[in-house]
């Protein structure tokens, strides 16, 4: 009895213990289940995770790259916007290419300056242009006495109320510059001017006529010091009108066609005479002066011989 009951208790614990095996195999079954499918989510979700970070790095790669598309056409329309102005008001800087040629220009383009008609009333000088033309003969302008031929001729008109004691007027001719300097003109006279360093006359386009004058009331004789008069034989006699002498008395003229109204060269001649006694008389004889044909301007004296 004791046997058998110690036999029965023997296999009992056996499958009691074969019994505590399967259940703990089963479990570590169910554990290692579990846990390969908690790795394989874990290894899903990743693979989500991952799949999403792609996602959103494609879709920030294409926001930058519209981004990127906007800002250059903004820039490409700001530069289209600048160039239009840019050829509205153009601005040239320093020598400039043509690009069909390949020659070079020397400075920066110009407006066309508007061309004068004469006659033109030169601003701020009260002097009026009435022409401009072709003269040959003696040049008086220098006191040379040269024979020319063909010289650029202006023919000004003070159109002013006062005397103008010195202008200088400058005009283009085809681009090239003429240059006129005139001296002792009355109001409402005209006098014929030959140009300065006597450019040759030729026609076409007078442009930028600009000039700056001298103006004066009147030029005056000193009556109340001397008395000048004018001889048949070209002579002056001066005469000394008052009780001290004088050092120095200038008599001024300029060549005068009296036929014509007009005087001829912009140069005022002058002839002096030096020490002039009270109540005297001295006779002069100028180079340039001939009777009928040069008019006595003025008359200065002055406190020394120079």
């Amino acid at each position: 009895m004791n046997k058998k009951k110690a036999l029965f208790l023997g296999v009992l614990c056996i499958v009691l213990i074969i019994v505590a095996c399967f259940f703990a195999l089963n479990r570590k079954d169910k554990i290692n289940e579990t846990s390969a499918e908690k790795v394989e989510q874990e290894k899903s979700a990743t693979e989500e995770a991952k799949k999403e970070v792609k996602k959103e790095t494609k879709r920030t790669e294409v926001k930058k790259k519209k981004n990127k598309a906007k800002k250059e056409e903004k820039t490409d329309t700001e530069d289209a916007s600048q160039q239009s102005s840019d050829d509205t008001d153009e601005i040239y800087v320093g020598p400039l290419v043509d690009k069909d040629s390949g020659a070079q220009e020397t400075g920066p383009k110009e407006s066309q300056a508007e061309p004068v008609e004469f006659p033109y009333d030169v601003p701020g000088t009260g002097i009026t242009v009435q022409n401009i033309s072709s003269y040959s003969g003696i040049y008086v302008e220098d006191g040379s006495d040269q024979e020319i031929s063909n010289v650029s001729a202006m023919q000004m008109y003070n159109s002013g109320s006062n005397a103008v004691e010195y202008v200088s007027v400058s005009v283009k001719c085809n681009g090239e510059q003429l240059e006129f300097e005139a001296s002792d003109i009355p109001a409402g006279a005209s006098v014929m001017v030959q140009e300065k360093n006597k450019k040759a006359y030729q026609s076409g386009t007078y442009t930028e006529c600009v000039g700056t004058a001298a103006k004066v009331d009147g030029f005056g004789m000193s009556e109340d010091k001397v008395q000048v008069t004018p001889n048949d034989d070209n002579t002056f006699t001066v005469t000394n009108l008052t009780e001290e002498t004088i050092p120095c008395v200038r008599i001024f003229y300029k060549l005068y066609m009296e036929d014509k109204g007009i005087y001829v060269g912009g140069i005022t001649y002058n002839v002096k005479v030096t020490e002039l006694e009270a109540e005297t008389s001295q006779t002069v004889s100028p180079s340039h002066y001939a009777q009928g044909y040069s008019r006595l301007m003025m008359v200065r004296t002055y406190d020394t011989t120079e």
